[in-house]
C-alpha cells in the first residue's frame, strides 16, 4: 500500500489549484481502495441529486400536513402539527449521528417522539422498522465510501454476521419475555455498562486490547435484549464495545450498522406477528428521513480523522449514559 506521494506526484500536485491540491493530498493518505473513491464521491450531480430528493421529500411532507394522505390505516391523529415534516427532519438528524459515530438513532429518537406525544406502542416498532432500512443503506454506503470492504474485510463482515445472528435470537426471545423481567433493573445495568465503556474509551485511548469474537458476542446479546425492550441502546454498547476490544473505529461503525439491521428485522417480525399496526404517518417520514442521511454520513465518516471519531463516540456514550441515569429510566 502506498501511503505517501512520490516526488513527481508532489510536483504535479503543487501545480494544481488549492482545492484540487487538498483533495489529492487527502486521497494519498487513504487506503488504496478508498483513495479512488474520493475522486467520485463529491461529483456535482451527486450533490444535486441529493438536494433534489431532499426538496421533493420536504415538499411531500408539507403537503401531507395539509391533506393527511398518510393517515388512512389508523384512527389515531398525530399529536403535533406538520407531523410528517417534524418526523422527517428528526429522523434525518438522528440517523446522520447514528451512521457517523455508530449510535444515537433509537436512543435519541424514541424518547423524543414519546415526549412529543406519539404512543409508545407505535414508536418502538416504527423506530425499529426505519432503523432496519436505514442500517442496510448505511452499510452499503460505508462500503462504497471505503470505510470498510464487505468482500475483503473478513473480520468486520464476520463480526457483523456473528453479532447479527446472536442479536436475532436474543431479540426474538426478549420481545416475548419482556413482561417477566424487571425492566428498570435491566436498563440500569445496561446504562452503567455503557457509561463504563465511554469513560474507558476516553481515558484509555492508548491501551491496546486484543480483538476477541467472544467478547463481541456477549455485547451483542446484551445490546439486542435492550434493543427489543426500548427500541434503542444498541449502538452505544455494541459499537463502543467493539472499539474497546480492538476493532478499528470505521469498521466498528460499519459492522454495527449491518448487525443492527438483522436485530431490527427480527424484532419487527415479532412485533408484526403479534398483530401490532404501525401508522403510515409515523413510519413513512421516518424511513425517508433516515435514508436521506446515510450517504452523507458515510462520506463524513470517511473524511473525519479516526481519533476524532473515537473521541466523539466516547463523549456521546458518556452523555447518553449520564442523561439516562439522571432521568432514572435507563438507556
Amino acid at each position: 500500500m502506498q501511503d505517501t506521494l512520490e516526488l513527481p506526484q508532489i510536483q504535479e500536485t503543487l501545480a494544481l489549484p488549492n482545492t484540487q491540491r487538498r483533495v489529492v493530498a487527502h486521497a494519498a493518505a487513504l487506503p488504496a481502495d478508498a483513495a479512488g473513491l474520493i475522486q467520485t464521491d463529491l461529483k456535482r450531480w451527486h450533490v444535486g441529486a441529493w438536494l433534489a430528493l431532499l426538496a421533493i421529500d420536504v415538499a411531500a411532507a408539507w403537503l401531507d400536513g395539509r391533506l393527511a394522505f398518510l393517515h388512512w390505516n389508523v384512527t389515531t391523529a398525530p399529536p403535533v402539527a406538520n407531523s410528517s415534516m417534524v418526523l422527517l427532519l428528526l429522523a434525518l438528524g438522528c440517523e446522520f449521528m447514528d451512521a457517523t459515530i455508530g449510535m444515537g438513532y433509537g436512543t435519541t429518537l424514541t424518547p423524543i417522539l414519546i415526549i412529543l406525544g406519539y404512543p409508545v406502542a407505535y414508536v418502538v416498532p416504527a423506530a425499529l422498522v426505519s432503523q432496519f432500512i436505514a442500517n442496510l443503506s448505511a452499510a452499503f454506503f460505508h462500503h462504497k465510501a471505503g470505510n470498510f470492504n464487505f468482500w475483503k474485510d473478513h473480520q468486520t463482515r464476520n463480526t457483523a454476521l456473528v453479532m447479527g445472528g446472536i442479536g436475532l435470537v436474543v431479540s426474538i426471545a426478549a420481545t416475548q419475555l419482556a413482561v417477566k423481567l424487571p425492566a428498570h433493573v435491566l436498563r440500569s445495568a445496561i446504562t452503567l455498562m455503557v457509561l463504563g465503556i465511554g469513560v474507558f474509551m476516553l481515558v484509555g485511548s492508548q491501551l491496546k486490547i486484543r480483538f476477541r469474537m467472544r467478547n463481541v458476542g456477549v455485547l451483542a446479546g446484551v445490546a439486542a435484549f435492550n434493543k427489543a425492550f426500548t427500541g434503542g441502546g444498541y449502538g452505544p454498547l455494541v459499537c463502543g464495545g467493539q472499539v474497546l476490544v480492538g476493532l478499528p473505529i470505521r469498521a466498528a461503525i460499519a459492522s454495527t450498522a449491518m448487525a443492527e439491521a438483522i436485530v431490527c428485522l427480527a424484532a419487527v417480525i415479532t412485533y408484526l406477528a403479534s398483530g401490532r399496526t404501525i401508522p403510515l404517518f409515523l413510519i413513512v417520514p421516518l424511513v425517508i428521513g433516515a435514508l436521506l442521511s446515510t450517504p452523507v454520513s458515510a462520506i463524513t465518516l470517511r473524511r473525519l480523522p479516526q481519533v476524532l471519531v473515537k473521541r466523539l463516540m466516547a463523549l456521546a456514550i458518556i452523555v447518553l449514559g449520564a442523561y439516562a441515569l439522571w432521568q432514572g429510566k435507563g438507556i
